[in-house]
């Protein structure tokens, strides 16, 4: 595969770069890609990632969400395991196939349910940016994972003053709200900023009430510190806490769970050479709790309680090698450990069982990128990274739910004659790219990557836990590394009266785990992983239209993105991969952005999709395409305050997400509602969010 790539990708490269250098043309320098989406400002922005593969996101004051807000991307979807417990999709991969990291620290999943993703832990105010790498072969962040990376960032030069936020959402009866104060001095710059959250239950477009209780609290801290010209140091600090999350698609509710996480990062800039040394050193732990304590229907009082933690250390170099050639080369360490215990509280005792059995891993790891321009009008990027990684089940002989110890169910349901409890491998990513100036207003780039990456550790030493669907999922300590080739090209056209830019991909993945039926217990099914052979592709559009001129008030937002992905053994598509998705709008801002009101009409959509295995995958059902109709719109009514509005599913319709599996089957029933076990449950209907945003 990799010469299939090289053979179809360098001849086109050469080709377009030494077409540049023959036109001779000047540097063009093309200005970001900026699309205005469900309230966030989305920017196009080239970094290591392969082809410029990279979306940083500006979250201004207009959206209480973390989750939902990246959801309005182009290319994400969320899955959903009920309203509040959202979990990245990005180009069809998701789970554990994303890293996500806060100011450069590792964040896992933290729950064996997947219910914990780091973006349900951070309030309205807590984050200022996301970057998102849409890429596998990224190499200096950490471990290559097949579907990118999320960096939530906090990275807005401060000023003196105070400012917040208060949503009132009609839509879920409830508030969010944050308060931030800040200060600036010459050498230092500190922010101290807390945020509160209580929503309620949400009513569909067809008039049915879903369980959606979310309650959360939280607290946040930055200081930059400029010791002289030559050395900074950056302290980020928070502390979140999750009073009540209900979970519709789960038989439990997660309830007092906290996360805290603390990122020490420290930039050297010895002499006017260029040279500098940036470290980075931060851990993490997340307590999710979850619970049927007031679930209709529940026979016994069930409680589950996971602890998992991460520490990271990184650090790099950056200089210039030589003219128009700049390198970075460092090296990383990640730590994580997981446990986490089943409580049944029956008329006999209190049963446990172990979910995750005291389970560990380590990524040590070595990168270098380079960036060479071969003219003003020519970019060439490549990096590379080796790694190695220790995955290790600490406690083998720790009771499962059923049939003796689960070293007895992995060797049993995996077919494993001797179980290896600690597993050893090499990782790495290789990736290189070309972009040159193809003409006065077009900027074309094409990359290719390789990556090896490693199972997550939930995959490969999960213990039984309750699927969602029915049954029971168990994880298989003997999966192999998946390994990716990747093919990428992008091309971004800037004209003043349009700017645009288009991405293809096409990604083979060579033993990609993907769930599978592994054995009966009982009447219940037993799921678990085994490797196949994989491929996704695709395509995401973002562009922005001035149809009377760049000077104009009127813009035309757009943004589609379509992902495939299909077993390349049996042709069969993954069930997992959302369907299409995009966005078109009309935005209004007289005399720009000072003008003192803006308004916006954004129709959002979705294609169709069908579940092509639902025995192997039931929580996912045929989905129709819908369209729905979104207003926005602001004013300024003082130097310092701004009023918005948001009127969501403004036509009421009733329409369902695809990834959003059904209210959770058998006896247990949600804690309020009109739903019941194994319906579907339903996106919002029309809401109204109002917003106030200051800043003194």
């Amino acid at each position: 595969m990799t010469k299939e790539i090289l053979c179809f990708t360098l001849p086109i490269a050469i080709l377009l770069c030494s077409r540049a250098n023959d036109e001779d043309q000047s540097a063009y320098d093309l200005p970001p890609l900026t699309v205005r989406a469900g309230g966030i400002l989305v920017s196009k922005e080239s970094i290591e990632n392969l082809s410029g593969n990279s979306r940083l996101l500006e979250l201004p004051g207009s959206s209480p969400s973390l989750a939902e807000s990246i959801d309005s991307v182009a290319g994400v979807q969320m899955q959903r395991r009920g309203a509040n417990a959202l979990e990245p999709n990005v180009r069809g991969l998701g789970g554990d196939r994303i890293g996500l990291y806060w100011n450069g620290v590792y964040l896992p999943n933290a729950s064996p349910t997947q219910t914990a993703s780091p973006l349900n832990y951070f309030g309205p105010g807590s984050i200022d940016r996301v970057r998102i790498a849409s890429s596998s072969a990224q190499v200096s962040l950490g471990p290559p994972y097949a579907g990118g990376s999320i960096d939530l960032l906090n990275e807005i030069e401060l000023e003196d003053g105070v400012q917040g936020g208060l949503w009132v959402d009609g839509g879920r009866d409830g508030y969010s709200a944050f308060a931030e104060w800040n200060g600036a001095h010459p050498k230092t710059q500190y922010s101290f900023s807390a945020n509160t959250v209580d929503l309620g239950d949400y009513t569909g477009g067809n008039g049915e009430v879903v369980d959606a209780d979310f309650q959360s609290e939280g607290v946040s801290a930055m200081a930059r510190h400029s010791v002289d010209s030559e050395s900074e140091l950056k302290l980020n600090t928070v502390f979140h806490r999750i009073k009540l999350s209900r979970n519709s698609s789960l038989p439990l509710d997660t309830r007092a769970s906290e996360l805290f996480a603390i990122s020490l990062r420290q930039e050297l800039k010895p002499g006017e050479s260029g040279f500098s040394i940036r470290n980075r050193i931060g851990f993490s732990r997340s307590l999710p709790r979850l619970d049927n304590r007031d679930r209709l229907g529940a026979p016994i009082l069930v409680e589950a309680k996971a602890d998992t933690r991460s520490t990271t250390v990184g650090s790099l170099v950056e200089f210039s090698a030589a003219d128009r050639f700049d390198v970075v080369a460092g090296a990383d360490l990640i730590w994580e450990s997981r446990d986490a215990t089943r409580f049944r509280h029956t008329p006999k005792g209190v049963l446990q069982d172990r979910l995750w059995p005291d389970i560990s891993s380590v990524d040590a790891g070595a990168f270098a990128r380079s960036v060479y321009e071969v003219n003003d009008d020519c970019e060439f990027r490549v990096g590379a990274r080796l790694g190695r990684r220790k995955s290790e089940l600490g406690d083998a002989q720790a009771k499962a739910l059923i049939n003796g110890s689960l070293a007895d169910n992995f060797i049993r349901y995996n077919d494993i004659e001797i179980l290896d409890t600690e597993r050893r491998e090499w990782l790495g990513a290789l990736n290189a790219s070309l972009a040159m100036q193809a003409g006065e207003h077009m900027e074309a780039t094409v990359g290719m990557a390789w990556a090896r990456s490693a199972p997550s550790v939930t995959q490969r030493f999960r213990g039984f836990v309750n699927a969602l669907g029915g049954g029971f999922e168990l994880g298989n300590p003997a999966l192999l590394a998946e390994e990716s080739y990747r093919v990428d090209g992008r091309l971004d056209w800037n004209y003043s009266q349009a700017r645009a830019s288009l991405t293809v991909f096409h990604q083979r993945i060579d033993d990609y785990v993907n769930r599978a039926v592994v054995g009966t217990l009982g009447p219940n099914r037993v799921y678990g992983f085994r490797n196949v052979d994989g491929r996704f592709w695709g395509m995401e559009l973002d562009a922005v239209l001035k149809p009377f001129g760049e000077a104009s008030s009127m813009s035309v937002p757009i943004a589609i993105a379509i992902a495939e992905g299909e077993n390349r053994g049996s042709g069969v598509r993954f069930a997992d991969v959302p369907p299409l998705e995009g966005r078109a709008g009309l935005r209004i801002e007289p005399s720009g952005p000072e003008s003192g009101w803006w308004g916006e009409l954004d129709i959002r959509f979705a294609g169709r999709r069908s579940n092509p295995e639902p025995d192997l995958t039931p929580i996912f059902e045929d989905s129709a395409s819908y369209a729905t109709l979104e207003l926005r719109g602001g004013v300024e009514l003082s130097p310092y305050l701004q009023l918005e509005f948001t009127l969501s599913n403004a036509l009421d319709k009733t329409y369902y997400h695809y990834l959003q599996p059904p209210v959770t089957s058998g006896s247990i029933q949600p804690s309020s509602g009109t739903l019941s076990p194994g319906d579907r449950i339903p996106a919002a209907g029309r809401s109204l969010l109002l917003s106030l945003n200051w800043k003194r």
